[in-house]
C-alpha cells in the first residue's frame, strides 16, 4: 500500500515539474508571441475588408451581369422585404419556414431599396450579408490557427486554403445562408477548442451562444449542438474520472448543459413564436411549404431527387460520400491522420470537431436514405473548414496554448517535435490541400454533383454551354416583366393576390408592393376566399405542377389555372423560362362562391 502511495507521489511530482517547465517555456515565448501578433487586430480588420469586398464584388457581378442567381438566397431577401414594404408590415412577415437571422440582418439594406432598387430586386442585400459572414468565417478560422500557436507561414497558408476554396468563393457572395452557418459553426468550434485548454465556463457559454445563433440561421444547428454536447460531456467526465464516475458524469452533464442552454432557448423561442402566430410549431417540417412537402412535389422528384438523380450515382450513401470527396478529396485520410496524431500526443482537440461534423454527416445520410433532403452539394460545405482545422491539429504548435487552473498543460509531445518530423507533417498537410482546388472546381461545374452551382460553367465557357440553355441564368425575366406590366396598370392597394411561395420574384420586382395581397398579410386567407368582397381584382397563379401544387391559390381553386374556375377570365399568360413556372393572370369577374 505504501509503495503504491509512493508511486502516486512520484507521479504527482513529475507532473508538477512538467507543469513548471511548460510555464517557463510559455513565459519565454509569450513576449515573442505578443510582439509578433501586435499588429494582429489591424491585420484582421484589413483581411476582413479585403475578403468582404472581394466576395461581395464577385457575387454582385455574377448576379447583375450574368443573372447567376441562387433562388433560396434571394427569397430570403424577399422575406425581409415583407417586414418593411408589404400592405401590413410586421416582423412576423419574415416567415417561419426558414430561419430568420439572414433576412433580419438584411433589413437595413433592404430599407435602402429606394436608393438603389437592385438591393431588393436583384438580392444585392443578401450578397452583402453573405460576404460579411464569409469574411468573418475566415477570421474565425484564422483565430483557431492563432489559438493553436501555428507559425505565421502555416497560418497564412491554411487561411488562404479556406478563403480561396472555390466553394467558399461562390457562397461568399450568393446571398445564401451557408456563410452565416459557417461563421457561427466555426466560432463555436473555436470556443470549444479553447475550453479544452482553458477549462473556462466562459468559453463554453460563448460556444453555446454561437450555436444558438446558428439555429436561427439553419436547423442543422441542432445536430451540431448534439455532437458538441456529447463531446463536452465525454471530455469532462474523462478528465474528472479520478473522482469516480458518479461524480465525473454529472459534472460532464453540467458542462454540456451550459453549452446547450442558449441553443435550447433559441429552439424554444422560435418554436413557440411559430406556434403562437401560425398555429404550426415546426413549420419547416410540417408546413405545407416545409421541406417534406417540397421534396415530395418538386421537379427534382423526377430530375434530381434522391429517388432519381441519386439513384444514378450509386445510391444515397455513395452520393453523400462523393459530395464530401468532391469538396475535400482527402478528407477521410486527414481525419484518420488527425485521430492518430491526437492519440499519440494525448490531445483532445479533434473530439468536438469530429463529433459535431460526424453527427451532421449522419443526419445527411438519414436525409439521403429517407428522401427528405435535396441532393445539394452545399449541405456538406462544412467539410472544408473541418478538414483545414484537422490539418491544423496535425501541425506541431510553435507555442504552448495557455492552461486553466483546473487543466494540466497540453502534452509536451506537441511542442518538442524533431525538425525532420515537422517537415514530414508540413509535407503531408500541403499535399492534402493541393488536390482540393481542382477537384472541387470540377465538382462545382459538374451538374451531376453541383446541380445548384453548375450554372457557373455557362459563364466560364459560354461557347460550350450556352447561357440561354442554363436555367439558373434565366434570372426570373418573365416575372420581372410581369411586375413592370402590373405597375403600369396603376392598380389600387391590394388589387392582386399572389402566394409568395413562388410569386416572390414578382413582388420584389414591383415598384408598388402594396398593390399585392401576399401570404404574410393578415387578411390573405380572407381575401383569397372572398376576393370580390374585399376589392381583389386579379389572381396570379402558377401552373399547378411540381412546386406549383403547393401554391395557396391552386390549393383553394383547383381548376383556376386551367379554365378560370368559372368565376375569372384570363388576362395574361406568361410562359415558363428555364425551371420557373408558367404564370397566368386572371381577372375576377364574380364571387367564387357563386361559381357553378
Amino acid at each position: 500500500m505504501k509503495s503504491k502511495q509512493d508511486a502516486n507521489s512520484l507521479e504527482e511530482r513529475q507532473r508538477e515539474e512538467a507543469e513548471d517547465l511548460a510555464r517557463r517555456l510559455l513565459t519565454a515565448r509569450e513576449l515573442t508571441t505578443v510582439l509578433e501578433d501586435f499588429p494582429s487586430q489591424s491585420l484582421s480588420l484589413g483581411l476582413f475588408l479585403v475578403l468582404f469586398f472581394a466576395y461581395g464584388a464577385l457575387g454582385s457581378w455574377l448576379i447583375l451581369e450574368h443573372h447567376y442567381i441562387f433562388q433560396d438566397g434571394i427569397s430570403r431577401v424577399a422575406n425581409g422585404s415583407y417586414v418593411l414594404f408589404s400592405r401590413t408590415p410586421h416582423l412576423a412577415a419574415v416567415g417561419f419556414v426558414w430561419n430568420p437571422l439572414p433576412s433580419v440582418v438584411e433589413l437595413p439594406l433592404i430599407a435602402l431599396k429606394y436608393v438603389w432598387q437592385p438591393l431588393l430586386s436583384m438580392g444585392i442585400a443578401g450578397v452583402v450579408m453573405s460576404a460579411a459572414f464569409m469574411a468573418g468565417s475566415v477570421l474565425q478560422l484564422r483565430g483557431i490557427l492563432l489559438d493553436r500557436g501555428l507559425s505565421r507561414t502555416w497560418r497564412g497558408f491554411l487561411t488562404f486554403a479556406f478563403a480561396a476554396h472555390p466553394m467558399i468563393i461562390i457562397y461568399g457572395g450568393n446571398a445564401m445562408s451557408e456563410a452565416p452557418f459557417l461563421f457561427f459553426t466555426i466560432w463555436a468550434v473555436r470556443r470549444l477548442i479553447r475550453w479544452i485548454y482553458t477549462d473556462s465556463v466562459g468559453d463554453l457559454a460563448v460556444a453555446g451562444i454561437a450555436l444558438g445563433l446558428c439555429y436561427m440561421t439553419r436547423y442543422e444547428a441542432l445536430m451540431l449542438g448534439a455532437g458538441a454536447m456529447g463531446s463536452v460531456l465525454a471530455i469532462r467526465a474523462w478528465r474528472d474520472r479520478e473522482h469516480g464516475w458518479k461524480v465525473a458524469v454529472p459534472r460532464g452533464a453540467l458542462d454540456a448543459a451550459v453549452l446547450g442552454f442558449p441553443l435550447l432557448i433559441s429552439f424554444l423561442f422560435w418554436t413557440l413564436a411559430s406556434w403562437v402566430i401560425t398555429g404550426n410549431a415546426l413549420a419547416q417540417f410540417s408546413s405545407v411549404y416545409g421541406n417534406a412537402a417540397q421534396t415530395a412535389t418538386s421537379a427534382l422528384a423526377t430530375q434530381g431527387s434522391w429517388s432519381g438523380f441519386v439513384a444514378t450515382s450509386g445510391g444515397p450513401t455513395l452520393f453523400v460520400l462523393r459530395s464530401l470527396l468532391s469538396l475535400e478529396p482527402l478528407c477521410v485520410g486527414v481525419a484518420l491522420a488527425a485521430i492518430a496524431v491526437a492519440l499519440w500526443r494525448r490531445e483532445r482537440v479533434v473530439i468536438p470537431v469530429l463529433s459535431m461534423f460526424g453527427v451532421l454527416v449522419l443526419f445527411e445520410l438519414y436525409g439521403a436514405q429517407s428522401g427528405t433532403l435535396f441532393p445539394w452539394l452545399r449541405y456538406v460545405i462544412l467539410v472544408i473548414p473541418v478538414t483545414i482545422i484537422l490539418l491544423a491539429t496535425i501541425l506541431p504548435p510553435e507555442r504552448i496554448p495557455p492552461s486553466g487552473s483546473r487543466r494540466r498543460p497540453a502534452s509536451l509531445r506537441s511542442h518538442f517535435t524533431p525538425r525532420s518530423l515537422k517537415t514530414l507533417y508540413g509535407l503531408f498537410v500541403a499535399l492534402c490541400l493541393v488536390p482540393s482546388f481542382p477537384v472541387s472546381f470540377w465538382g462545382i461545374t459538374n451538374p451531376n454533383i453541383g446541380n445548384q452551382e453548375a450554372g457557373l460553367r455557362s459563364i466560364l465557357w459560354p461557347g460550350t454551354y450556352p447561357p440561354d440553355k442554363e436555367a439558373q441564368l434565366a434570372g426570373w425575366e418573365p416575372e420581372r416583366q410581369l411586375a413592370e406590366y402590373l405597375d403600369s396598370l396603376g392598380l389600387k392597394r391590394g388589387a392582386v393576390l399572389v402566394d409568395t411561395w413562388l410569386g416572390w420574384p414578382i413582388v420584389i420586382s414591383s415598384k408598388q408592393p402594396t398593390s399585392f395581397v401576399i401570404t404574410s398579410d393578415f387578411d390573405f386567407t380572407r381575401d383569397l376566399n372572398a376576393p370580390t368582397v374585399y376589392g381583389v381584382t386579379y389572381f396570379l397563379v402558377p401552373k399547378p405542377q411540381d412546386a406549383g401544387v403547393l401554391d395557396a391559390v391552386n390549393r383553394r381553386y383547383h381548376t383556376l389555372f386551367r379554365d378560370g374556375g368559372g368565376f375569372a377570365s384570363l388576362a395574361l399568360d406568361i410562359p415558363s423560362i428555364g425551371s420557373q413556372p408558367e404564370w397566368r393572370l386572371y381577372r375576377i369577374d364574380s364571387n367564387p362562391l357563386d361559381a357553378p
